[in-house]
């Protein structure tokens, strides 16, 4: 209930203040909401923590190339996406609709497709080191087991919320508002 709430507050947050407040003193809101809401909610875990801000940079950035198409900002798009899904994994299914978005606007704007690869890329520059150093260590089928395969047994998060079926309850409610 907490990721819901409040990744629903901080897309509702953005939409309003991108909306009816101009120039830079519109990321204010947002900001205080990013750096406050987890100590406002009481959920003090290390990952979570940066979720919003991530979210945020992510809008942010995401915001700022649709209305002016840049491939710095494309790539920097997917550094910031993919710090935030080796971070927190529930972060894809938001970094996919993100990617699917680029390549969707890219192809419709006539920019090309080099600005999705160019995402690709960024995402790709954070996700290549990670993964060869998962594997250098030897804790690769560790970092599976614990990232992917046990969030997916109905299991150890039947008590917690966290099944299969929940993630698809919580795509239909994220999915409408990204």
């Amino acid at each position: 209930l907490y990721l819901v709430t409040s990744l629903s507050t901080l897309i509702l947050l953005a939409y309003a203040t991108f909306r009816w407040i101009k120039g830079w003193s519109r990321i204010l809101p947002i900001l205080f909401f990013t750096l406050w809401n987890q100590y406002l909610t009481g959920n003090h875990f290390l990952t979570a923590t940066f979720l919003g801000f991530i979210c945020l940079l992510t809008f942010i950035l995401w915001r700022s190339w649709f209305e002016k198409k840049n491939l710095i900002k494309a790539f920097l798009l997917g550094v910031i996406s993919g710090i935030g899904v080796f971070s927190m994994q529930i972060l894809t299914f938001f970094a996919g609709v993100i990617f699917i978005s680029i390549l969707l606007v890219s192809l419709n704007a006539k920019v090309g497709i080099k600005h999705f690869f160019t995402a690709v890329l960024g995402f790709l520059a954070i996700g290549v080191p990670i993964f060869l150093w998962l594997i250098s260590t030897n804790i690769f089928n560790d970092f599976y087991y614990w990232t992917i395969k046990y969030h997916f047994k109905s299991y150890p998060y039947s008590s917690l919320v966290r099944s299969p079926d929940d993630i698809l309850v919580y795509l239909t409610i994220q999915s409408p508002a990204v």
